[in-house]
C-alpha cells in the first residue's frame, strides 16, 4: 500500500517545491501545538523517510535523493525547534533589576546593550 501512496504523491506533486508545501502543510494541520507534537512530527518524518527510501520505485535517483533530503531537512528543523523549546523552558530566569522608590518617584536602572562608561547611573546617557 505504501508503494501506491508514494507513487500517487509523486505523481500529484512531482516538483520538490510542491512536495515541501504539501509536507509542511500536513505537519501544520495535523500537529497543532500539543506538548508532544514536535516529537510526534519528528517520528512521523522519520517513518516517512524510511517509507520513501524503501518503497519508491517511480522516482529517478536524483529525485529520490532530493525528496529524502527534504524530509531530513524538515526533521532537523523540527528537532531543533524542540531543543530550543526545551532549553527555553529550562533556562534560568533572567533577574529583574531593582526598582527604587524615593521622594515619591520610582527609579529603575536603564538597561542598555552598550556598556555604560559614566560614573553615576543617574547621569548616564549611553
Amino acid at each position: 500500500m505504501s508503494k501506491y501512496m508514494c507513487s500517487r504523491f509523486f505523481i500529484d506533486f512531482p516538483d520538490i517545491g510542491q512536495q515541501r508545501i504539501k509536507l509542511e502543510g500536513y505537519l501544520w494541520n495535523h500537529f497543532v501545538g500539543g506538548p508532544d507534537d514536535e516529537l510526534l512530527k519528528y517520528q512521523y518524518l522519520m517513518i516517512l523517510h524510511s517509507v520513501v527510501e524503501e518503497s519508491t520505485v517511480c522516482l529517478m535517483g536524483h529525485e529520490r535523493r532530493q525528496t529524502l533530503c527534504l524530509i531530513e531537512e524538515l526533521a532537523c528543523t523540527v528537532l531543533c525547534n524542540e531543543q530550543n523549546r526545551y532549553s527555553m523552558q529550562h533556562a534560568a530566569p533572567i533577574p529583574t533589576p531593582p526598582i527604587i522608590f524615593a521622594g515619591g518617584y520610582y527609579y529603575a536602572p536603564i538597561l542598555s546593550a552598550q556598556p555604560c562608561t559614566c560614573t553615576s547611573y543617574m547621569t548616564c546617557t549611553s
